[in-house]
């Protein structure tokens, strides 16, 4: 795994121990609010005598207040309409992933959605042995978590539930729902949760705006079974990734199955490959790498 995918283990749930044979390393975590400083409810960390905390509290989730009206796009946000906001989460989560790919937009196009959401229904229910085969929420990443890294004092702030007004903004502009800080060193990692799913890379841009900001980007996700799509004139493509063997480490057998789907709903079943197969590679195999 690179680093950014051991950053997101450790961060979004799989508790303090290092990943299996990776050298476990000091590491301070806590959760912060999602939204601006502390409420008077919520116990601050210690300091040390420069202002500094000096141990590690481990809090719930910071839980943004629901908020019923969406304001215009945010003097500090280059994206997000109020429409757009309005849309997302929907109910498929793998259906808007995968339309998230083909739109053009912050969020997933309803059209191109709704065409997904038919496809891979009349996909799994004519063909039976991809029927399992599911593209995971964290797969290719959930389209909810971005990885911020900064400086250490910045990220000390956010530990503690500081955010500053420029960080605020974009939160609640893209709906922050929680966040989480790790200290490795004198390096501070951020995962931001949305309420919705976006086009991170997007959102990143915004991110990486802000002063003491050194990176953004989506978060990465570990090796598994998969469903890929891509575009052929009017058609959709799509290939079943059935991985399989030891996938935390990296998926050690693939077999890949493309179907095409034409806009009436017409299932054109291409071909299959398997990895490690005498046969040449299939082109179409590309839009899984």
């Amino acid at each position: 795994m690179d680093r950014w995918s051991v950053l997101l283990v450790l961060l979004l749930g799989c508790g303090d121990d290092a990943p299996s044979g990776e050298p476990a390393a000091p590491i301070a975590r806590s959760e912060s609010p999602a939204l601006g400083p502390q409420t008077p409810d919520t116990e601050a960390p210690e300091e040390d005598g420069e202002g500094q905390p000096t141990g590690v509290a481990e809090e719930e989730d910071g839980e943004s207040p629901e908020d019923e009206t969406r304001p215009e796009i945010a003097g500090c946000a280059s994206h997000g309409t109020p429409e757009e906001l309005s849309a997302t989460p929907r109910e498929d989560a793998e259906a808007e992933l995968l339309a998230l790919e083909l739109s053009d937009g912050l969020v997933a196009d309803q059209a191109i959605y709704d065409r997904v959401l038919r496809d891979l229904a009349r996909i799994r229910s004519t063909h039976e042995d991809v029927a399992s085969v599911t593209r995971p929420g964290d797969r290719r990443g959930s389209g909810r978590n971005l990885l911020v890294s900064a400086e250490e004092r910045i990220a000390r702030r956010i530990r503690a539930g500081r955010f500053g007004s420029d960080w605020r903004c974009l939160n609640e502009h893209y709906e922050l729902e929680r966040s989480r800080v790790m200290m490795i060193g004198d390096s501070g990692f951020i995962s931001l949760t949305f309420a919705g799913r976006y086009d991170l890379g997007r959102v990143a841009e915004d991110y990486r705006a802000l002063p003491g900001v050194e990176s953004a980007g989506p978060d990465m996700a570990l090796d598994g079974p998969d469903i890929c799509i891509g575009e052929d004139g009017d058609s959709y493509q799509y290939v079943f990734d059935d991985a399989s063997g030891d996938c935390m480490s990296g998926c050690i057998d693939h077999v890949y199955t493309y179907f095409r789907v034409s806009p009436d709903g017409s299932i054109r079943r291409v071909g299959s490959w398997e990895r490690g197969s005498r046969r040449r590679r299939p082109d179409w195999v590309e839009l899984c790498d």
